[in-house]
């Protein structure tokens, strides 16, 4: 019987590091690999591969991609870490390596979903934001993108309803209201 386990030590099966830059901060590249244990572990493929700086107080932080892998080396997540924070989109792959859902994060916060039947967007709802603020949402269903604003909101953008894609509208069309 083969027993999986995961490396997360250092040495010779630890984690493989070299140091890039992400949006402008040197982080380092961490590697962990899944690893066989039969008395003795061997280095097995590769289980995450994610970047992290080391912050004033000395604790590692998440900054740029993240991507997690089955013991079959296929991709499970993909991700991108913004200062510690998931920011961006969330994918998540099936065994054949379609796309399963994605889950939208800005700044750490859960801003929408979307899911997939055999790598096809079924349904996505993603909030709409101008500057910091959340303006309207997004939506994706029956095969159509349509595009809502919140009450006291200017309605200053369209959504092409076949493509997805938002592109602004110069002079705002109205303000918005909904009940």
């Amino acid at each position: 019987m083969t027993l999986y386990v995961l490396l997360a030590v250092g040495g010779l099966l630890g984690c493989e590091k070299k140091h890039i830059v992400v949006e402008g901060r040197e982080v380092q590249q961490v590697k962990k690999r899944w690893g066989l244990f039969w008395g003795m572990p061997f280095p097995g493929p590769i289980w995450q591969v994610y970047y992290v700086y080391t912050d004033d107080s000395g604790n590692k932080v998440k900054h740029g991609p993240y991507e997690s892998f089955d013991r079959d080396g296929r991709l499970d997540y993909s991700a991108f870490y913004r200062d510690g924070r998931l920011d961006g989109t969330l994918s998540q792959f099936g065994k054949a390596g379609e796309k399963l859902q994605d889950s939208f994060y800005r700044a750490g916060k859960l801003i929408g979903q979307a899911n997939y039947e055999h790598g096809h967007l079924v349904y996505e709802n993603e909030a709409v934001f101008r500057n910091e603020r959340q303006v309207g949402e997004k939506h994706f269903e029956n095969g159509h993108w349509s595009l809502s604003f919140r009450c006291g909101n200017e309605i200053d953008r369209r959504i092409d309803a076949e493509t997805g894609e938002i592109t602004n509208l110069v002079p705002p069309l109205a303000i918005a209201c909904r009940h």
